[in-house]
């Protein structure tokens, strides 16, 4: 016989049955009633999740105390009566461009800034035991009938007057098609009770004027253009925006042959996961550490809200996924950080430390443990690593990046290469990270202690970027965000008796692309990183400047506690005063109590070594940010000047991590490497 008529997801449909015998054909017609609402499920998924984020993100007084500044205390508050004529809802984020705000990447960003707003103003609606106490005065937040009334007539505000359902964007993109729509169907999802039918209905057109299919992004942005964590972005504000809107079609997107599942595999060129675990993304930028997570997100988040609907997100390539978290994630954890040396231009940015970045990944990586279809022995390993973040030790390599890490029993240690496949560093149209000029340089992370504790709180607003450790700098020049012309890059690993990388050695060739002008500076720079030492060489330094050419060993933060800081040097200890500085004549080597020794080979006579502090913003590194703090910091700084002109200028220095002085000392008489 056969069936014909497709039941809904929900709701009543009718199914005819028929069947064919000798006596001709006969048929039913059967009404079903489908009782599971799977759109109603996403939807409830999502509000716990959001409910949950927001707890375990802050307490509810900050919940509370955020929503109600954005509602009513702020300066300025929310202008719950504005029109057609009014130019914003918060008169510090003016929206109509050209005409209030000339700038188009500025007035899209205050249109994400705006959602964000009534996001936050949202969850304090659907959290218990959000309220404040003003002027002795309480007032509930949560189920606040006025709140929820202010937040969607600003919605409607919105869809009317900027997030229409048939304006052109304007500035960037990701503000109209995932940040801001992000924000935008998030709130909904939290008031969902309280917003009617036909408001979901036009809020649904509002996002599809700017989503993949759009006028506005289908040639660039659609589902086919559209790469590794920008695709789970847009799939994630689809799956959303079609569970409000109770359209299957929309949720069915995100699975079709152009969409999510194209993530899973490793890419070989371009954007995504690399089989050696590298993430590159705006094609050039090693970003593991961002927009790596972003796309473990969004999967992870996808996974768990459509889990055991008519679109779960079955692929054969999903197991991609476990790779990703093996060879892309974990070797870049120090005892529960996340290394700043594949975050891109996000370390620029005061609210997305190491710290923070490596705590909310780990919560991805539990999530995918807890996953139903999740092997047992990833469930396992994954669940031992959440508990005790830190990986084996032995030699990383990521060819497809030029990164490598070097995790020992005693210390971790990242390098930052570039070439002409790899950017030296990324500030994006100068939106963040704008100081980091020499990060691709040659940079080495050197990680000691029982946490992650240099490269924290105010140390990249504060460092002297001229001198990032390992790099070797023109002094007075900058360079631009770019790859460079030179493609020589590379390493090798030593395995262990078990077949594991145990040690590795990196080289490449250096010459900056600077913002003005032409570099006349070359280099040849090698790392040797064998158990207990890692072997820094130079050759070839060469420049026509006048600028001095500096190499750097170190510049540690010191914390500005004390005036004067201990360095001991040839085995005797001395004491820097703030603000000196001196070459270290007839040196051999020198230590850091607590941190590392470093021997130096030949006896060099143009080693510096400076104590001095130095003070910074964020605002000045990520213009805008929200962190308005000056954080001052004390660096004992060591590098080799080799002055201007330099002609085939060397180095040669071994850091000895968490080295005592003392010992220091006896191997500077008998260096041996192991």
């Amino acid at each position: 016989g056969a069936i014909t008529g497709t039941p809904s997801t929900t709701g009543t449909s009718n199914v005819t049955i028929s069947a064919t015998n000798g006596g001709g054909t006969r048929s039913a017609t059967l009404t079903l009633t489908i009782n599971s609402d799977y759109f109603a499920l996403i939807r409830s998924r999502r509000s716990s999740s959001l409910v949950a984020n927001g707890l375990a993100a802050s307490s509810v007084s900050s919940i509370s105390s955020k929503a109600y500044g954005y509602w009513k205390a702020n300066t300025p508050s929310l202008n719950t009566t504005a029109n057609s004529s009014s130019t914003a809802l918060w008169s510090d984020l003016p929206l109509k461009y050209p005409s209030a705000v000339s700038d188009a990447a500025t007035a899209s960003g205050n249109m994400v800034s705006t959602f964000s707003r009534l996001y936050k103003m949202a969850q304090a609606y659907a959290t218990p035991g959000c309220f404040v106490t003003v002027n002795s005065v309480t007032t509930t937040l949560t189920g606040n009938a006025e709140l929820a009334t202010a937040i969607i007539n600003a919605l409607d505000w919105m869809v009317a007057n900027n997030y229409t359902s048939t304006a052109t964007q304007y500035g960037n993109w990701f503000d109209w098609e995932v940040q801001g729509a992000q924000c935008f169907v998030d709130t909904q999802i939290l008031l969902y009770s309280q917003i009617s039918s036909a408001q979901i209905a036009s809020y649904a057109a509002a996002v599809d004027n700017y989503g993949p299919n759009s006028a506005n992004n289908r040639d660039y942005f659609s589902w086919g253009p559209l790469t590794g964590a920008n695709t789970t972005s847009v799939a994630l504000v689809a799956t959303l925006r079609g569970a409000l809107a109770k359209e299957a079609s929309k949720i069915a997107e995100i699975n079709g042959s152009s969409a999510v599942p194209e993530i899973f595999p490793p890419v070989t060129d371009g954007d995504g996961f690399y089989t050696d675990g590298s993430y590159v993304f705006h094609g050039n930028v090693a970003y593991n550490g961002h927009y790596g997570y972003v796309m473990l997100e969004a999967v992870t988040i996808l996974s768990a809200l459509l889990d055991g609907t008519p679109w779960t997100i079955v692929d054969s390539n999903y197991a991609y996924v476990y790779d990703w978290i093996t060879k892309g994630f974990m070797p870049f954890y120090y005892r529960g950080s996340f290394m700043d040396c594949v975050r891109g231009r996000s370390v620029g940015t005061s609210g997305e430390t190491g710290p923070d970045v490596g705590a909310e990944i780990l919560g991805y990586i539990q999530t995918v443990a807890n996953n139903s279809l999740t092997p047992a022995e990833q469930k396992t390993l994954f669940s031992n690593f959440v508990a005790n973040p830190q990986p084996s030790t032995g030699q990383y390599h990521f060819y497809n990046m030029d990164r490598v890490v070097a995790h020992r029993s005693n210390f971790s240690l990242a390098l930052s290469m570039s070439s002409g496949r790899i950017n030296n560093y990324e500030d994006l149209f100068g939106d963040a990270n704008t100081h980091g000029y020499f990060q691709g340089d040659g940079m080495t992370y050197l990680y000691v202690g029982s946490k992650d504790t240099q490269f924290v709180n105010g140390y990249w607003p504060s460092v002297d970027y001229y001198h990032s450790p390992g790099t070797t700098t023109e002094q007075g020049t900058v360079s631009t965000p770019s790859t460079t012309d030179q493609s020589f890059v590379g390493g090798a690993d030593v395995q262990d008796s078990n077949g594991f990388p145990a040690y590795g050695v990196a080289a490449f060739s250096l010459h900056p692309a600077l913002k003005s002008g032409t570099s006349t500076l070359y280099g040849k720079k090698s790392y040797f990183m064998f158990k207990d030492e890692v072997v820094c060489l130079g050759s070839g330094i060469t420049a026509v400047s006048a600028n001095e050419i500096h190499t750097t060993v170190e510049n540690r933060a010191m914390g500005t506690a004390s005036s004067t800081a201990t360095l001991w040097v040839n085995g005797v200890q001395t004491s820097r005063a703030l603000g000196s500085s001196a070459t270290l004549s007839s040196l051999s080597s020198c230590a850091i109590e607590g941190v590392a020794g470093y021997y130096f080979y030949n006896n060099p006579g143009n080693l510096q070594a400076a104590f001095q502090q130095n003070s910074g913003t964020w605002g000045a590194i990520h213009p805008g940010d929200s962190d308005t703090a000056t954080y001052t910091d004390n660096y004992l700084k060591l590098y080799f000047n080799h002055g201007r002109n330099p002609a085939n200028a060397t180095y040669a220095y071994a850091i000895l991590p968490t080295m005592a002085p003392s010992a220091v000392a006896g191997y500077a008489r008998n260096p041996q490497s192991t």
